[in-house]
């Protein structure tokens, strides 16, 4: 069983190597077809041992490195953008209660000055 696991890893790590090979040799054609230079040698050194290291059950630290560092920076954006979203509607709440206060203290201004106007007229009334 075990025998027969490595074999088919063998194959598959094989097959692998080869469409990778294929693919930077069409990658090469591509880019002289451009009239482009070929990129270091085709693939990084993580990136050509990516696919073994995936089998074995990690990415390489290269890699990790920056999955935690695209993951830090996605953080950083949300917590910003939350942020953002919090202090507009803190602005809208305030703008509100400085209207309701402008608005609100010429109204009491002038229901104010309206009861006392009816309370005068009441009192001609009266006196009448």
């Amino acid at each position: 069983m075990e025998e027969e696991k490595k074999k088919k890893d063998k194959e598959m790590e094989e097959e692998e190597e080869k469409k990778d090979k294929e693919k930077e040799e069409e990658e090469e054609e591509h880019q002289q077809k451009e009239g482009k230079k070929a990129e270091k040698g085709g693939r990084r050194g993580w990136e050509r041992r990516k696919t073994r290291r995936r089998r074995v059950g990690g990415w390489g630290e290269v890699k990790e490195e920056k999955v935690k560092e695209e993951h830090r920076e996605k953080e950083k954006a949300e917590k910003k953008k939350e942020e953002e979203a919090k202090r507009s509607i803190e602005k809208r709440r305030w703008r509100r209660k400085r209207r309701k206060r402008r608005r609100g203290g010429s109204r009491r201004r002038k229901r104010s000055e309206g009861e006392e106007k009816e309370g005068e007229e009441e009192q001609q009334v009266e006196e009448e």
